[in-house]
């Protein structure tokens, strides 16, 4: 073929893609219109590794460290400057709380994440969530910590990108109705380039966007009909809910050796002023994570 009909070939597919995304938003998908509900490792973001302690049974007496000691919490007694969890400390809390079930785990994150979601519509939650399971089953959970997954992931080359469906409940795949999600993620890690380093950022990204009998943006959909075939007489399903959640950075600066970023980023010297539009005081997060 020659270079001509080359060059038509490639603007032939280029205005087939552009029309597809003309299409697709014609027909009134909100892509992540509604808050997406976000991954969270402890908190906002991300954490000093710490010590971490849970009583699955329950304390009988109060503690100062947390008002819920059935769920992960930092024991801040465990040492300054220690980087292991202290086994006296499983002990005195079995003692003062007459249990003897205590757990620990050192790290940047407890062992369980949890979704927040920002839409109660949202069908993203801790049943359905991929990246939460993917966080379990082969992320930082399964490695007991963020840079330990993170090596393991770089060194295998994960990085995966695929679609599947979802009926919204962890048991069946579409609602006898038809209506389901596309699901669709990107996990594991990743090298972005700039000019002037090398960055691998490790995480997850899953976005779920409306389906019916495997129809996206299905009229039904988009106007809220159910069999009566009226406007308005069913729930419209026309938004896209994402979560995202990004848990290291490796920076590797041009003719220098690879760096572990905790918080993906570094914090500027100085104090923040309002108003003064500098980044006095600022976390610079690296926006490589994007990709994510």
């Amino acid at each position: 073929m020659s270079q001509k009909a080359d060059m038509a070939a490639t603007m032939k597919k280029l205005e087939r893609a552009r029309a597809a995304a003309r299409s697709f938003k014609a027909k009134g998908i909100n892509n992540a219109a509604g808050g997406p509900t976000t991954l969270l490792q402890t908190g906002a973001g991300f954490d000093p590794e710490s010590c971490w302690v849970r009583l699955p049974s329950g304390c009988n007496d109060a503690l100062s460290e947390t008002s819920t000691p059935t769920e992960w919490f930092i024991d801040p007694s465990n040492g300054a400057g220690a980087t292991s969890c202290a086994a006296s400390r499983i002990a005195a809390f079995n003692s003062y709380c007459a249990r003897s079930d205590a757990e620990n785990h050192w790290g940047q994150h407890p062992l369980h994440f949890s979704t927040v979601q920002s839409d109660p519509a949202s069908p993203i939650s801790d049943a359905t969530s991929v990246c939460r399971a993917w966080y379990i089953s082969d992320g930082p959970v399964k490695h007991e910590s963020n840079q330990a997954a993170a090596d393991a992931l770089k060194s295998a080359g994960t990085w995966e990108k695929a679609t599947t469906q979802h009926g919204g409940n962890t048991a069946q795949w579409q609602m006898t109705d038809g209506t389901g999600w596309a699901v669709g993620y990107k996990r594991g890690c990743t090298e972005v380039t700039p000019d002037w380093a090398v960055f691998t950022i490790c995480g997850c990204y899953e976005i779920w966007c409306p389906i019916r009998w495997d129809t996206l943006s299905h009229p039904d959909d988009i106007y809220g009909r159910d069999a009566s075939g009226v406007d308005g007489s069913m729930a419209v399903r026309k938004t896209c809910y994402s979560a995202r959640a990004v848990f290291g950075c490796y920076k590797k600066r041009h003719g220098e050796p690879a760096t572990w970023e905790v918080n993906c980023g570094t914090q500027n010297g100085g104090s923040y002023q309002r108003g003064a539009g500098t980044n006095a005081g600022q976390w610079n997060r690296y926006w490589e994570q994007l990709v994510f």
